[in-house]
């Protein structure tokens, strides 16, 4: 920083830099939630209400005892052909006398959801392998603001990435004609990456101002290990009942780096230049809490050509000081239905919540699910029967939480100008599933 630069102006500038790159985004869509995609074809078409209906290869994500109910060796991938987000951001940029402005960002991408094999070992028990894909997010911001008051003008540029991957494996075990139990073990990864661009001006004349530039990025990668327990029981012909549970996730690695640039200049009584760089790394192993707990409860009630669900879950709070880890109890709740229409072809439809559970603030989700699957039949030169599997599904969440909003101060000292407050932010979420199986 420039050591002679005046206190006042220089304080002034900083916090109009920072204020703005720390606002200007909000956070990931999904951040602390669970299903930001649909996994498997089935919870494409129902919301997700498919814990105790589940009966392939993604039931090792929702409930491996669904692998015990296998009649076939089945393949099944689905994804999401494109997922269209809508940020808006209300009164964004709050300039005390002067209307505010809001902040909106579109963001655009393709998502793979799921892979999985299940393979029957014999009559009542199956293993099955899968990867999956539950969150994905890309937001990139870009905005700038002129004061028409005084001479203050900043621009932003900022962009986060967020993935999350699922590498699951385990079995399903059938006892009698009723019961079924599951365990898998599942590999979690997650990383993200976050960098931001701001420049600011404040000028008070031919000889009198100061500038600021600032870029930063970071990068952190996470790899924990989780074991997934749970049964399917049909008590009635025209009853299931689901119940699964997630242990929590045990952190046995973390990588981290981040860079920093920043500098300034100043014109004036005192005229300077600086630039200072920061950077860190770091890698660490071991075997640490990163979630908690999940348990989830499924009913389903089946009738001639269909079945009508409804499942929730929830989880308990957790705290980590030294991982930013801060979450409340959270629950989510999902029903769905799927109607034979004929031999070929099904239709399906649901409703769900994805809340966020990070006690900072994060966006919950409400949303609905519809489409078709379609099954053709066919025999192999053998004679073995082989049946291939379509589905086409829409999906559309509106979410809604907090965000950090810049409030411009009408007055003369720099130190003053700016300030933070919270505002609300709104998303809306439309996407697109495509999915295929294989029964053979």
């Amino acid at each position: 920083m420039l050591p002679h630069m005046r206190p006042a102006l220089r304080i002034g500038l900083l916090l109009l830099v920072a204020a703005v790159s720390a606002t200007a985004c909000p956070r990931t869509a999904h951040a602390g939630n669970d299903e930001g995609i649909p996994v498997g074809n089935d919870a494409a078409l129902t919301g997700g209400a498919v814990g105790a209906t589940v009966e392939d290869g993604n039931a090792l994500h929702h409930n491996p005892a669904g692998i015990g109910w296998a009649a076939s060796d089945q393949v099944d991938g689905s994804a999401s052909l494109f997922v269209l987000r809508r940020f808006r951001i209300d009164d964004f940029i709050q300039p005390e006398g002067q209307p505010n402005e809001d902040a909106a960002v579109t963001a655009l991408g393709s998502v793979p959801s799921s892979l999985s094999y299940s393979r029957r070992l014999r009559p009542g028990l199956s293993i099955a392998l899968g990867v999956f894909v539950p969150q994905q997010e890309s937001v990139e911001v870009r905005t700038s603001y002129l004061d028409p008051r005084r001479p203050v003008d900043l621009s932003l540029v900022y962009s986060l990435g967020y993935r999350h991957y699922r590498l699951a494996g385990g079995f399903g075990a059938r006892v009698g004609d009723d019961f079924t139990f599951g365990a898998s073990l599942v590999v979690d990864y997650q990383e993200a990456s976050i960098s931001s661009q701001s420049s600011g001006g404040l000028i008070r004349g031919l000889s009198d101002g100061a500038f600021l530039v600032q870029s930063s990025s970071a990068f952190f990668a996470g790899v924990g290990l989780e074991i997934d327990l749970g049964m399917q029981w049909r008590p009635h012909d025209r009853v299931s009942v689901g119940l699964s549970i997630r242990s929590p996730v045990f952190g046995v690695f973390t990588h981290l780096e981040s860079n920093s640039v920043q500098g300034a200049a100043s014109v004036g009584a005192a005229t300077g230049v600086s630039l200072t760089t920061t950077n860190v790394k770091s890698n660490d192993f071991g075997f640490d809490l990163t979630a908690p707990l999940r348990a989830r409860l499924a009913i389903a009630l089946r009738f001639d050509r269909g079945w009508i669900s409804i499942d929730g879950d929830v989880q308990h709070p957790l705290d980590i000081d030294e991982r930013n880890v801060h979450l409340d109890w959270r629950w989510n709740a999902r029903v769905g239905a799927m109607v034979e229409l004929s031999d070929a072809v099904t239709f399906g439809v649901g409703g769900f919540t994805d809340r966020a559970a990070d006690k900072a603030g994060g966006i919950d989700f409400y949303g609905g699910t519809v489409g078709i699957a379609t099954r053709t039949a066919r025999r192999l030169d053998t004679g073995a029967p082989i049946t291939f599997t379509t589905t086409i599904g829409a999906r559309y969440a509106y979410g809604r939480g907090d965000a950090s909003a810049v409030v411009v101060n009408d007055t003369d000292d720099p130190a003053m100008i700016l300030d933070t407050t919270q505002t609300d932010l709104r998303v809306h979420e439309i996407g697109l599933h495509l999915g295929s199986g294989i029964n053979f």
